[in-house]
């Protein structure tokens, strides 16, 4: 971890002396018992204190300068082939203006944009940069999006991986919609520097090759022999399908059916969304036991697909269907941490990694599959037929993942003479 080698404060009473500045007064000396405390905003105090004289010889002075030192050497990239992200970023730099907004998503490819991209606008310009502080996969399409239409006038560069940029791909609708010149980096992580993903097989004790490492990677592919790997694979891409059917085509299906009004159809999808990250703080909760992960998806998702079927051949009064979306969402929220730890289970030693990776691209598969079975139901008006086919999606899911639970988890070896 980045923080390792930090040292906390020590509760109630910091060993340091500390100056607490906060906006809020209730927060001030509810966890520590600070020298100073300033109930003020940071738009208030900052200002005040760039006014106190600095001490002629601080203490810190070498500590700090050593510091700044490993900052720039940081900021000096190791040559990578055949593209160099670090030289791509910087190119970027030197063709946009300081004002220029960048956005990004979760992932190992943020790393270059935070490592190499100096933020000379925030000198002048302010707000340059919109980034997920909750590890949100696909946050940033929809962030360059909205700042490009909250400031027409700067330019907004996105920076994504292949899976991040394909999670909310139907936002481009309302970037042609509105006309925004969007510009959007994909970067393909299996590809770029990929040598320096490489692990060390090396034993600290011994000096030699782990035995099972050494044999994880003298057959790197094996993995892809496993039964329960592909069934993984087959449920991710079934989750894809259903998440891709809600997100894009059930808010407009449901408001055709059941004359939701347009503005409580728009709110649907936010019902959704709220009600399924509450979903998946349970479901974490409910995760404790590993061993009843299958039992927890099969409830979650049978719930949400006879949610599904009741929108779908039921009379639903048009003020009950964002309701249904947000029992819906719950249903499937609480699913979320079950479904990884299944993955987890399938994966076998030393193999975690690389089957998440196969695994996961069920997810990007099935979200660019499922519009073209869905987007044709919706042109010939048959919006109860987008109802079933989430529904069936889910039951599948259902299947696959108690299947995933049977199936096989080793390759089978050849056999010897």
């Amino acid at each position: 971890m980045t923080t390792g080698g930090y040292e906390l404060l020590t509760p109630p009473r910091p060993k340091q002396k500390l100056v607490h500045i906060h906006a809020g007064a209730e927060e001030l000396g509810r966890v520590y018992a600070a020298e100073l405390m300033i109930n003020s905003s940071m738009a208030c105090a900052a200002p005040a204190l760039a006014l106190l004289e600095p001490p002629a010889s601080p203490r810190w002075r070498e500590r700090t300068a050593a510091a700044h030192a490993d900052y720039e050497a940081n900021l000096v990239p190791t040559p990578v082939a055949p593209l160099d992200m670090a030289e791509v970023v910087r190119c970027i730099d030197r063709h946009v203006g300081d004002d220029a907004i960048f956005t990004n998503g979760a992932g190992n490819f943020a790393g270059w944009l935070s490592r190499f991209h100096r933020f000379a606008g925030l000198r002048h310009a302010g707000r340059t940069h919109l980034a997920p502080t909750s590890g949100a996969m696909g946050y940033g399409v929809p962030a360059a999006i909205a700042a490009s239409l909250l400031a027409p006038k700067r330019t907004v560069i996105n920076i994504a991986g292949d899976g991040d940029f394909l999670m909310n791909g139907q936002e481009f609708a309302t970037a042609v919609h509105h006309d925004i010149p969007l510009i959007v980096a994909v970067i393909a992580l299996l590809w770029v520097g990929r040598s320096h993903l490489s692990i060390d097989m090396t034993s600290a004790v011994t000096g030699k090759p782990h035995p099972d490492k050494a044999a994880a990677s003298a057959s790197s592919f094996g993995f892809l022999a496993i039964p329960a790997v592909w069934m993984c694979f087959g449920f991710f891409f079934l989750y894809a399908v259903v998440i891709s059917g809600i997100q894009t085509f059930a808010p407009e299906a449901a408001r055709q059916l059941h004359g939701v009004p347009l503005a409580w159809a728009a709110m649907c999808l936010t019902f959704y969304m709220v009600a399924s990250a509450g979903g998946m703080v349970l479901g974490g909760f409910l995760a404790t036991d590993p061993s009843r992960c299958e039992k927890i998806v099969g409830t979650g998702f049978g719930i949400a697909a006879t949610i599904a079927l009741v929108v779908a051949f039921s009379p639903v009064p048009p003020m009950a269907v964002p309701v249904l979306f947000a029992l819906m969402g719950v249903a499937s929220g609480v699913a979320g941490p079950s479904r990884d730890l299944i993955v987890k289970r399938a994966a076998p030693p030393n193999a975690t990694g690389r089957v998440y990776g196969v695994v996961y691209s069920g997810l990007d598969i099935g979200q660019a599959i499922a519009p073209l079975v869905f987007g044709p139901l919706l042109d010939m008006h048959r919006p109860s037929d987008i109802w079933l086919g989430i529904a069936i999606a889910q039951a599948l899911l259902i299947t696959t993942a108690f299947n995933v639970h049977r199936a096989r988890r080793t390759a089978l070896t050849p056999a010897t003479a």
